[in-house]
């Protein structure tokens, strides 16, 4: 379900939480949610993504949100840092995704405040098992990516009205679809630089195979520019 349709009109909607699970909390008992979120109100909660990576504990959050969707008190979304963990890194036999800058708790691996400074450890709740990654993923991987309801639509970053036709006819999983798109960007950069090759073959006075010349550019040529838009936004 990529594009989930609510009918509830009383909710409390909470951006990026990003492991803080005491921020959370703290928030929670604010609103009035109970331990299973639920409401005296009968408010229900919208997590807008962004649930994991950089904070104290990133599985306490999880939990947290897990338990309220299946006590039927909150809804969810996927955000970028969720995706993330979707997407398979090839260099793992687990499906395990890439060690990106703030997901190194999902990997067991300790993270630095200052990278340079070996003794500025992050304090952070560490995954130590497949299990545990594996259960994460499971949870996320049917999550939607957009949530509409009445006179509201819920979307983690950009409400783009074309992205959202097409993800309405696509049934794939999340990371399914980011790979496809990812790799029809990839194309569309190729072809891109091999035009302004065609057109200026004096910026390669080396004769330079395609993707070594790419390679060599400063990030302001416009070349790297587009790419770069390319990929974050398409």
């Amino acid at each position: 379900m990529i594009i989930q349709e609510i009918s509830d009109t009383k909710l409390d909607i909470i951006g990026d939480i990003h492991g803080e699970i005491s921020a959370l909390n703290a928030l929670l008992e604010h609103l009035g949610y109970d331990e299973v979120g639920a409401h005296p109100e009968n408010r229900k909660l919208v997590f807008v993504g962004d649930l994991v990576d950089r904070g104290e504990n990133s599985w306490a959050v999880y939990k947290k949100v897990r338990t309220f969707i299946e006590h039927g008190n909150a809804y969810c979304i996927l955000g970028n840092h969720e995706l993330n963990l979707l997407i398979r890194d090839q260099r793992f036999n687990d499906g395990r995704p890439k060690v990106k800058a703030g997901n190194e708790w999902f990997h067991g691996l300790t993270e630095l405040v200052h990278k340079e400074d070996p003794t500025s450890i992050q304090p952070q709740f560490l995954l130590k098992s497949t299990a545990e990654r594996q259960e994460i993923q499971e949870f996320l991987r049917p999550l939607p990516l957009v949530i509409t309801g009445p006179g509201i639509r819920i979307v983690h970053s950009c409400w783009n009205d074309r992205a959202i036709d097409i993800l309405k006819e696509d049934s794939r999983n999340p990371e399914d679809i980011h790979d496809h798109y990812e790799a029809v960007c990839k194309q569309m950069i190729t072809s891109k630089v091999q035009d302004y090759l065609n057109q200026n073959p004096s910026e390669n006075p080396k004769n330079l195979a395609a993707n070594n010349w790419f390679a060599s550019l400063d990030r302001s040529h416009e070349v790297r520019i587009f790419a770069e838009l390319t990929l974050q936004n398409d």
